[in-house]
């Protein structure tokens, strides 16, 4: 019996610990969940889309206060404008790359949240656009005309990244 009794005390004590350093806790604040994106190459013309997700782990309601697509080919699409605590709520965001010149291309629109430790949230959305008939990657291999010697199946070549976005 007085095994038992020590075994519930040891256990209880444990978990008092465990709670009290946050081990168990939930996490507090606004979680990020597909923030930044890159589209990687992408034919020049088409509607591509994104969708970011907050997911509320703080004590109030959270609100979406303002979405700010910073151009004319950003369209942000909000559902459902707040979420309660431990819900989902998602901004669905819509690039019309016929908006846009062909090539490498940088959105930054903006989500304003009632999380004060967010407030701002800038999602970076990345790609390439291209034209039939563009080049499809920003790419140098030398030698420019691979040869195999006699005899072998191997040979060694050198690939450069000659764009800013890896390839």
């Amino acid at each position: 019996l007085f095994r038992a009794k020590h075994w519930l005390f040891v256990v209880g004590v444990m978990a008092m610990i465990s709670v009290n350093s946050g081990l168990l806790a939930a996490p507090k604040g606004t979680e990020i969940i597909k923030g930044d994106f890159n589209f990687g190459y992408v034919p020049y013309g088409k509607v591509i889309t994104h969708r970011v997700k907050f997911v509320n782990h703080t004590d109030s309601l959270l609100h979406v206060l303002q979405v700010r697509p910073k151009c004319a080919c950003t369209r942000m699409v909000l559902p459902q404008p707040a979420a309660a605590t431990g819900e989902t709520l998602s901004v669905e965001i819509n690039l019309d790359l016929a908006k846009t010149a062909a090539g490498q291309f940088v959105k930054t629109p903006e989500i304003l949240v009632s999380d004060p430790a967010l407030n701002r949230v800038a999602i970076r959305l990345s790609g390439v656009s291209y034209r039939p008939g563009d080049i499809a990657a920003s790419i140098r291999v030398l030698p420019e005309t691979v040869t195999f010697a006699k005899g072998t199946t191997e040979t060694k070549v050198e690939i450069r990244n000659l764009g800013s976005f890896a390839v």
